[in-house]
């Protein structure tokens, strides 16, 4: 297996970042995983009756069908209710939904009721109406056919994870069993169905559609979720879609798989061992594809007119356009959520908002203005806790460093004013850091080699029983520690900085120039350097060329371009995920500054946006 760590943390952009992989790394899971994704073909046809709940009456398989092998029979009520169970992969939706229907005797009164719920896209009770069971002839299936409302029908089409259908059904109290069988959208010329998988990526992939990125698959991902086919149908739009495939190798060993199919129909199958795609141990666009898939029959993309009373950068489901308001673009039907950033780049004043809105397309162009309602608040506190080591001894010279508890004070205050000053604004205000200073350790020494051994060595701390479950109750653990001989009166040792995956350490000697309150760029690098790793290796993200230490790949140097210092203008452009990549930018060569044309935009936002490690 790839080692993550070792890929986004290797090279060292301050004075050199060592990192360090504990064993919980294993705990991280995709936030989107789900025991059983069930589709429209699963449930709808009634051939496995464990899909629906019968509340009210004898639930039985009876035949004949209207179709397949088996039907649902219901005995014995006056009222029953009949619910699926959720749908993730909802397909082929239209104006008008039948459900066939067989009564064993002519009912002289009663009705038949379908509602549908989709939490996810703000359906809570679509209710489609009732029809009356005194129109329905008895002995044999008839149709019953409901019609969808325009709004429900692109919630619907948007594809929600948690679709339900119910039956309500009102009948006298009939011996034999009632029967329901072939639930399916009517109405309207069959939707193409454009389908997926990528049963391996190494490392990272994703799919530009008519301008907007959606991710197809990362290292790591579960290989049962990575197998199946997703139905992505509502990435496309009516006609002709411009359509690139790319995969993103990281460094190291290389590989990727992909199939599309149309309608059932496998149209594009690339195995990178076969068909050859680039070597690139460095790192790179492994494969660039334009992928010609014939005009597909979908409602079609609606324009979306966006403007705000303050300028602004533009995303779209937590992806940067590049566009700033106002701007004009061309979405898809269904729900997508439109994101403004604001911000104050004035490096002596960072300030930073974020504003959303959620809209559906259906069958009108839309305007909407964002910033007129209030910002975000915060989305996610992030669990930050600091151990400082009082002890450091380096076996090669047998030098102890003891770490005072005024240079645990002025790292803690270094640590709040990072906090305030950078990762505030920088991350449009969507995240701050909850700061735990644990108690000093007195008893533990820490050993290494030499202190340019300890990034490799801190945390193992975190291996005793007295420290083995800090990483349930922290995102990141951050262990301090002096390299500082108090009684000789000078350094012992210097060793650089650190970041594995949520476990890192930095020397006392970083913020031994700055005051308390200042805030310590080594600080903001390493912790960035957790955020990196789990964007890409939680959420399937992509981090761009070098990740963290690609500063200069993409054209940024150290001072920027408005008087920030120390790389914080890279790091803002990161945190905010607006740093410019070109597919056929090398990853070992850098640029006199950004590129103005690029094929899309990366970094860290998803984690930024989202949540870290412990978020729910």
């Amino acid at each position: 297996m790839k080692n993550w760590t070792r890929l986004l943390g290797a090279v060292a952009l301050l004075n050199g970042c060592a990192d360090f992989d504990p064993a919980v790394e294993g705990e991280a899971e995709r936030l989107d995983a789900q025991s059983q994704a069930l589709s429209t073909t699963d449930v709808f046809g009634f051939e496995d009756l464990s899909q629906w709940t019968v509340a009210g009456g004898t639930k039985q398989a009876f035949s004949p069908a209207s179709q397949g092998a088996r039907a649902l029979g219901v005995a014995g009520f006056h009222y029953t209710s009949i619910v699926s169970k959720p749908i993730s992969q909802l397909s082929g939706v239209t104006s008008q939904l039948a459900l066939d229907v067989r009564l064993p005797a002519t009912a002289a009164w009663g009705d038949l009721r379908l509602i549908v719920r989709a939490p996810s896209k703000g359906i809570w009770y679509g209710d489609l109406g009732a029809k009356p069971l005194s129109a329905l002839a008895s002995g044999a299936y008839r149709t019953v056919t409901f019609d969808v409302p325009p709004a429900i029908r692109a919630a619907l089409e948007s594809q929600p994870s948690d679709f339900t259908l119910e039956i309500a059904v009102n009948a006298p109290g009939f011996s034999a069993p009632v029967a329901f069988d072939n639930v399916r959208f009517v109405g309207a010329v069959q939707s193409s169905v454009v389908e997926i998988r990528a049963p391996l990526v190494d490392d990272v992939a994703f799919l530009d559609v008519n301008g907007l990125r959606h991710s197809v698959g990362h290292w790591g991902q579960p290989s049962a979720e990575a197998s199946a086919w997703r139905d992505v149908s509502r990435w496309f739009s009516n006609g002709k879609n411009q359509i690139r495939l790319l995969a993103v190798n990281t460094g190291g060993a290389q590989a990727f798989e992909f199939q599309l199919r149309l309608n059932g129909t496998t149209v594009v199958d690339i195995n990178c061992e076969t068909d050859g795609c680039e070597t690139k141990p460095d790192g790179g666009v492994i494969l660039d594809q334009v992928i010609d898939l014939p005009a597909l029959t979908l409602a079609p993309a609606r324009t979306v007119t966006v403007t705000s009373p303050v300028a602004g950068k533009l995303y779209v489901n937590d992806e940067y356009t590049g566009l700033t308001t106002p701007a004009t673009l061309k979405l898809p039907a269904g729900a997508h959520r439109l994101g403004l950033g604001v911000s104050n780049d004035v490096p002596s004043a960072l300030t930073g908002r974020f504003y959303e809105e959620s809209v559906v397309v259906g069958g009108q162009n839309l305007s909407v203005t964002l910033g007129d309602e209030p910002a975000l608040p915060t989305q996610y506190a992030a669990r930050i806790a600091i151990l400082p080591m009082r002890r450091a001894r380096a076996l090669d010279s047998g030098g102890l460093a003891v770490l005072t508890d005024a240079q645990i004070a002025r790292f803690a205050g270094q640590f709040a004013a990072t906090r305030d000053a950078w990762v505030k604004p920088l991350s449009y205000g969507l995240q701050t850091w909850n700061i735990t200073l644990l108690p000093t350790e007195e008893q533990i020494d820490m050993v290494g080699t030499t202190f340019d051994s300890f990034p490799d060595h801190a945390c193992e701390v975190l291996g005793t029983s007295k420290y083995g479950n800090l990483l349930s109750q922290y995102d990141v653990v951050m262990v301090h520690m002096s390299n500082y001989d108090e009684q000789q009166g000078f350094e012992i040792g210097r060793g650089s900085a650190g970041m594995g995956g949520r476990c890192g350490q930095i020397q006392a000697h970083w913020g031994a120039g700055l005051a308390s309150n200042a805030p310590m760029p080594v600080i903001l690098h390493e912790l960035l350097h957790s955020y990196e790793f789990h964007n890409q290796s939680v959420l399937g993200l992509y981090n761009g060329f070098g990740g963290l230490h690609g500063a200069e790949v993409h054209g940024f140097q150290s001072d920027g371009s408005q008087g920030e210092r120390e790389w914080v203008e890279w790091y803002r452009y990161f945190m905010r995920g607006q740093v410019a990549e070109r597919a056929d930018q090398s990853a070992t060569v850098n640029l006199p500054a950004p590129v103005t044309n690029p094929d899309y935009y990366v970094g860290t936002f998803g984690s930024f946006r989202r949540g870290l490690w412990l978020a729910p």
